[in-house]
């Protein structure tokens, strides 16, 4: 029951230099935590990647879409920019957040 209404609840749900490039992993990892929480919601494996021109999760041999605010409104990007990076972290952190306040509230 608390995931679904963790599902339903993410689906209401400064700088464009690239991440330096020995890190090429850091938009992926700023989400990975949700994502294999939003990858199993769905049915699918646990996350494996990040598409940063779509913003789809990979979830196995599946492909999740992010919303929006979690890819900077959406627009497409050709690799991982800090800003990307910045604007995941931040939609990572508060959806964690938000899983928090629900299992407390429960």
């Amino acid at each position: 029951m608390l995931f679904v209404l963790f599902a339903v609840v993410l689906g209401l749900a400064a700088s464009k230099g690239e991440v330096p490039e020995n890190d090429p992993l850091d938009c992926y990892l700023g989400v990975r935590t949700v994502g294999d929480i939003l990858c199993q919601l769905y049915g699918y494996d646990t996350s494996e990647s990040l598409i940063y021109k779509t913003c789809k999760l990979v979830c196995g041999s599946r492909y999740l879409q992010l919303p929006k605010e979690a890819c900077f409104n959406g627009s497409a990007h050709e690799t991982c920019t800090r800003e990307l990076k910045d604007n995941l972290q931040k939609w990572g952190k508060e959806m964690m957040e938000r899983k928090e306040k629900i299992l407390c509230k429960h």
